[in-house]
């Protein structure tokens, strides 16, 4: 799994001596494949199937015209940033606080980054912008011809990162026109009013209207529709409610849970053990393991939370 290939010579001689017997043997050899570049793009691969980095973006041409020539970049960059968390040994405290990501000269303009660069590299992102969720390509491909998807950004959140499985979507075929004096926010909250289960008012809306500063291509934005936006919101964690201003305050919060002190931190590791499970054994999907990935979380976390660690 580790190398995207079969066990070396060596390897094998190694396991029928009996050096691998141990956990210390075999975290060690381990940490060896994990220095091997084929292990980044195996970890680049995770992330991309995680995070769902190679999904089609659903913006039009009429929306961002330069789309075609972008959609490259837009992909590179997530994965540049992804690979960087790996090769850092970072983990989720960084997918969700870092201040930098990956920007290319066609990105650049979107993000207000200047001078532009010539290649994809690593920039500040600015004050506004922390963590992977609050780049360009996630709100761009959470976002619907220019308009920012709220439910979209929402229910990404909740099930990539809170690992809380979204129900069947309501009857809706397309979200009407904003109306004169109406904001995305509140168009979005007349709209889904209608979910008796409080799947849209308590869990998905909350946590997509936290990033209504930024528009439908990732544009940070002050206004909607001539009226200022509204990114303030409230969710119900396993150890209480929890209030925040905006996305950064939310990705403030989602990174602080994962100290070990906080009870139910490990909400948010469940996605990434749950993926690393079933990228190793496809079986997994159709049959999860309950108690190994209690034990997989409880591990993962007690080591820092870094993907290095969760791969041994």
């Amino acid at each position: 799994m580790l190398l995207d290939t079969t066990p070396s010579d060596a390897l094998l001689d190694a396991a029928a001596a009996g050096k691998l017997d141990s956990i210390e043997a075999l975290e060690e050899t381990a940490r060896r494949m994990l220095n091997d570049p084929r292990a980044r793009d195996v970890m680049r691969d995770f992330h991309g199937q995680l995070y769902r980095v190679d999904s089609p973006w659903p913006t039009s041409s009429a929306a961002l015209p330069e789309y075609a020539t972008l959609h490259a970049e837009l992909v590179e960059s997530s994965y540049r940033f992804f690979d960087d968390v790996f090769n850092q040994d970072h983990g989720l405290r960084e997918i969700f606080t870092s201040d930098r990501g990956f920007v290319g000269p066609r990105l650049a303009p979107i993000y207000g980054i200047t001078p532009l660069p010539s290649a994809i590299e690593a920039r500040a992102l600015g004050a506004s912008r922390i963590g992977y969720f609050m780049q360009v390509p996630f709100l761009l491909l959470n976002g619907s011809d220019g308009d920012p998807d709220s439910i979209h950004r929402g229910a990404a959140v909740l099930e990539r990162v809170l690992c809380v499985t979204v129900g069947a979507p309501l009857p809706i075929v397309t979200i009407p026109p904003l109306a004169p004096n109406q904001t995305n926010r509140q168009r979005i909250s007349a709209l889904t009013d209608s979910c008796g289960f409080g799947c849209h008012r308590d869990h998905i809306n909350p946590l997509g209207f936290a990033f209504e500063n930024f528009d439908g291509i990732g544009q940070e934005r002050q206004t909607d529709n001539h009226l200022p936006v509204d990114t303030s919101g409230r969710y119900p964690f396993a150890e209480g409610v929890k209030d925040f201003a905006n996305a950064k305050e939310l990705m403030t919060i989602l990174a602080n849970r994962l100290r070990p002190i906080v009870a139910g931190a490990s909400d948010e590791l469940k996605p990434a053990v749950q993926a690393i499970i079933e990228f190793t054994d496809e079986s997994a999907k159709e049959s999860p393991d309950a108690e190994k990935l209690a034990d997989l979380q409880d591990d993962y976390q007690k080591a820092g939370a870094t993907f290095t660690e969760l791969c041994q």
